[in-house]
């Protein structure tokens, strides 16, 4: 079927009927497979602008959908955990002409997970930021364990993060102090600008009108980082992109070691120059203090499918009195 709520009633028939587990937010459900093979649902863009639609797998996680927004009575939309059937993730394969098996796909994914199944530990945090993003991106990386930047040429640092343009896939002597880094992450965070055009997978860096890269598939695919999170525009794009024109498949199944991966599949919110940043209270930054919050529960030790679904709930629960609530419902909805 093309309708991904006969695929939503499909998953709750299969856990009551033939599992008969007890549902809730703390039971993970993993979809493997891509949009050709279990629809993404799409939902209305609350914004009215840009994209139509977003796609979210967020929808599957409540049985009547989009109910998991709803009206609280008070014409707000909440998002309620405690009421969630489950929470979500899906492992996106390839779509269309493939050059690779999938079946070695899902053994090499696998078999990285199996490695990490007793936790992740988190030590050194690698922080890339476009210049002009740096406020949000300083208090996204706020007391997190960012790692030592010693040796890296100074006008590609700024608060214990990369500063693009400085890091560019073109600048020899920042790149190499890059890769370094890249390979001693436990988790990679971007804040940078990323594209929905074909063969532009790269997260970019912005100086002006400049949009250098600032990291690339291949980049991606050689960190040691088990976790990555980005708020890049498209940053987890996959649906009709191949592997190698997709941030997302290349560091799911060309990397050795990263086993989580969250972003946005759509245009993603956030301001540039705000000083509304302090402790994060405030929805200025939309995505970059979604992602903190997220950041924040994965490092207090929850699993990684919880840790997203309450990061969600209570950031849209927090924030929906604002003014800019549709944003926030948005930014909510778009990363996956």
């Amino acid at each position: 079927s093309e309708n991904w709520e006969d695929y939503s009633e499909g998953i709750r028939s299969f856990f009551d009927d033939s599992l008969q587990v007890t549902k809730g937010p703390n039971l993970s459900v993993m979809l493997i497979g891509g949009d050709d093979c279990i629809p993404m649902p799409r939902i209305e863009n609350p914004t009215g602008s840009g994209l139509d639609e977003l796609h979210s797998d967020l929808l599957y996680c409540w049985e009547e959908a989009p109910v998991c927004l709803y009206d609280d009575g008070d014409g707000e939309v909440c998002l309620d955990y405690d009421t969630a059937d489950f929470n979500i993730a899906r492992l996106p394969l390839e779509e269309g002409e493939l050059e690779s098996n999938l079946m070695d796909d899902l053994r090499h994914y696998f078999e990285k997970a199996l490695e990490r199944k007793d936790g992740i530990v988190v030590k050194n945090i690698v922080m890339t930021s476009t210049a002009s993003w740096i406020p949000a991106s300083t208090a996204m990386v706020d007391k997190l364990p960012l790692i030592n930047m010693r040796n890296v040429p100074e006008d590609a640092k700024r608060n214990g993060m990369y500063v693009s343009p400085s890091v560019s896939v073109e600048n020899d002597e920042v790149l190499e102090c890059y890769e370094g880094s890249l390979q001693n992450a436990d988790m990679l965070l971007f804040n940078l600008h990323g594209s929905d055009e074909e063969g532009s997978s790269c997260y970019y860096g912005q100086e002006g009108c400049d949009y250098p890269e600032a990291i690339n598939t291949d980049l991606m695919s050689e960190t040691s980082a088990s976790i990555v999170n980005t708020v890049a525009c498209f940053g987890a794009r996959f649906v009709g992109y191949s592997r190698d024109d997709s941030m997302l498949l290349t560091a799911m199944f060309r990397s050795e070691s990263v086993v989580l991966f969250a972003g946005s599949c759509s245009t993603a919110f956030g301001r540039s120059g705000c000083e509304e940043f302090e402790n994060m209270i405030a929805p200025t930054a939309f995505s970059e203090t979604f992602m903190k919050l997220y950041v924040l529960y994965q490092l207090k030790g929850m699993p990684a499918g919880q840790a997203f679904l309450k990061a969600k709930c209570d950031y849209l629960n927090y924030f929906i009195k604002s003014e800019e609530h549709a944003e926030c419902v948005g930014t909510v909805l778009m990363f996956n």
